[in-house]
């Protein structure tokens, strides 16, 4: 009886904290135009990619099945959700969960992001 209880609250506890896998199905690719002074619209693809986000990191998948895991540190942006400042400087990625979209801005030149991805139309991955 012990070890039923435990192993049921063992796999509760594991349950728990398994992190979610998101899956986006639109990848749009913005750049910065100096002359307007605002993104313009590059590229829109109609493709599946998967990630998770965590406090620490983010896993995002590359090519179809080929994931990365990014580390990064929060940085205090209101405008655009919480946003993480990856290691090494080289990308801010912004959460927007009103919108439901992941920013990922990089190419950072002239204290500016001169690229930016957005992933949207997200569900979860059952």
């Amino acid at each position: 009886m012990k070890i039923k209880l435990l192993v049921i609250i063992l796999l509760t506890c594991t349950s728990t904290w398994a992190q979610q896998v998101w899956q986006s199905h639109l990848f749009e690719t913005f750049k910065w135009n100096q002359n307007k002074q605002e993104y313009l619209k590059v590229d829109t693809k109609w493709e599946k990619s998967k990630f998770v986000i965590h406090r620490e990191y983010i896993i995002l998948e590359t090519k179809p099945e080929v994931f990365s895991k990014i580390w990064w540190v929060f940085y205090d942006d209101a405008t655009l959700g919480d946003c993480y400042i990856t290691e090494g400087d080289t990308h801010k990625i912004c959460v927007d969960y009103e919108s439901d979209k992941v920013y990922i801005f990089g190419n950072w030149l002239d204290n500016r992001y001169h690229m930016c991805g957005v992933l949207s139309k997200i569900s979860k991955v059952e």
